[in-house]
C-alpha cells in the first residue's frame, strides 16, 4: 500500500511540474524567434555542411542573423503577396540528399537523427531557402544589368591573376568562361542589392534582442 502511494505521489509531482516554455530570443516586428528555432538553424546548417554543430556565441549570433534576415524577407513576401514555392519544388534537392546521405542500411532519416532533426525539418528548411531565392530573383533580378565590358574587365583583372596564382596551367579563354563569369557577377551584384535592402528593412522594423549575446 505504501509503495503504491509513493508511486502516485511521484507521478503527481511529475505531472504537476510547470511546462518548460521555449523562450523567445529575438523579435522581428511581430515575429518571434525562439531558442529552439536557433538550435534547429544551427543543426540544419551543420547537417547540410556535414560538420559538427557549433553552439558557441559566435555561431549562435550568425544563426540569429540568418533567421532575422529570413523573417524580414518573409514579412515582405507576405506584404507584397509573393507566391510561396510549391512543396514539389524541393523534391529534387531532397532526393539528392537522400541518395548522398544513405549508406548501407542507414538512411536519410538516420543521418538526420544524429543531428536531432526530422525529414520534415529539412523539408521546411529547403522550402524556406527556395522562397528566399524566389523573392531575390523577383525583387532584384531585373535590376541587375551586366554588360560584356564588365565581364571582360573581371576576366582580365581578377580571373586571370587568380588563375595564374593557383598555377593551374594555361588559363581558359574569355569565351570559354564568359557565361560562368557573367553568372558570378550577376550573383555578386544581386547580393549587394539584397544586403542594402536588408539594412533598410531592418531599420523599418523593430528588432529586439531578448538574448543580448545574439546582438
Amino acid at each position: 500500500m505504501r509503495g503504491r502511494l509513493w508511486f502516485l505521489l511521484c507521478a503527481c509531482a511529475l505531472t504537476c511540474l510547470p511546462a518548460v516554455l521555449d523562450r523567445i530570443v529575438v523579435t522581428v516586428g511581430r515575429r518571434a524567434i525562439t531558442e529552439s528555432d536557433l538550435v534547429k538553424e544551427i543543426r540544419l546548417s551543420s547537417f547540410l555542411n556535414q560538420s559538427e554543430p557549433d553552439y558557441s556565441d559566435q555561431s549562435r549570433k550568425a544563426a540569429a542573423k540568418r533567421l532575422i534576415e529570413r523573417a524580414l524577407i518573409a514579412a515582405e513576401m507576405q506584404a507584397g503577396r509573393y507566391l510561396n514555392p510549391d512543396p514539389e519544388e524541393v523534391r529534387p534537392a531532397l532526393e539528392s540528399l537522400r541518395k548522398s546521405r544513405s549508406q548501407g542500411s542507414s538512411s536519410l532519416e538516420d543521418a538526420l537523427l544524429k543531428y536531432g532533426l526530422t525529414e520534415e525539418d529539412l523539408r521546411r528548411y529547403l522550402l524556406e531557402q527556395a522562397a528566399v531565392l524566389r523573392f531575390i530573383d523577383l525583387r532584384f533580378g531585373a535590376a541587375v544589368q551586366i554588360v560584356e565590358s564588365d565581364v571582360r574587365d573581371y576576366y582580365l583583372r581578377q580571373f586571370l591573376p587568380e588563375w595564374q596564382n593557383r598555377g593551374k596551367g594555361p588559363a581558359p579563354s574569355f569565351d570559354e568562361v564568359r557565361e560562368d563569369l557573367e553568372r558570378l557577377l550577376r550573383q555578386q551584384r544581386a547580393d549587394l542589392l539584397v544586403e542594402e535592402w536588408l539594412k533598410e528593412a531592418g531599420n523599418r522594423v523593430r528588432i529586439e534582442f531578448k538574448d543580448e549575446t545574439l546582438r
